[in-house]
């Protein structure tokens, strides 16, 4: 929407008063302004529409009209094939190796080492393992020679404990003793 304004050309304020007061101070004569005619002077001019005095001096214009959208005529192309466009090889190729990652693989690989071969943390729980296996029986055979020595000791200085040992073991009686064995199945044979 564009706004028309009347101009006064004669009013206080106009366009003459205002050139003339451009062309004192840039040291341009106005009558050479105000004055000559349009073909004297090297630019042509445009008048400048002034402020409106009054709301009924404002004029509406038409919006512009736009020409319409083209259109096109004629039948659809169909492509068979797209067109690919080719793309020339970089001569970098896609791996690169640099001192950084020949750190990182001989760490990678120190690392699988450390881990997976002998000597390595895998066989260092093992040996744990058997470490502890070997610590506990070690215990066993302590607590055993243990119960030993106390045994042999009772032996050669208990006579009590030496009698019950052969009576048990060797079968052995004392004088004053009678040996009676009974039959194991209660039937007797006679003779």
């Amino acid at each position: 929407m564009e706004f028309v304004f009347e101009s006064d050309n004669n009013a206080p304020g106009s366009e003459r008063e205002l050139v003339a007061s451009v062309g004192n101070e840039f040291g341009r004569q106005p009558e050479l302004l105000m004055g000559a005619p349009a073909s004297s002077t090297s630019t042509k001019r445009t008048s400048r529409r002034s402020l409106p005095k009054d709301f009924n001096d404002i004029d509406f214009n038409e919006p512009p009209k736009r020409p319409k959208k083209r259109t096109t005529t004629g039948p659809k192309v169909n492509y068979v094939k797209p067109i690919k466009k080719s793309r020339k090889k970089s001569a970098k190729p896609k791996f690169e190796w640099t001192w950084g990652k020949f750190a990182w693989v001989g760490c990678a690989l120190l690392v699988m080492r450390l881990v997976f071969m002998d000597s390595g943390i895998l066989d260092y729980h093992k040996m744990n393992e058997v470490l502890d296996q070997k610590n506990h029986d070690l215990e066993l055979l302590r607590q055993d020679n243990v119960q030993l020595m106390k045994e042999i000791h009772l032996i050669k200085t208990s006579v009590a404990h030496q009698k019950k040992l052969t009576r048990d073991h060797l079968g052995v009686i004392a004088d004053d003793e009678y040996l009676i064995l009974f039959a194991a199945d209660g039937s007797l044979n006679s003779y």
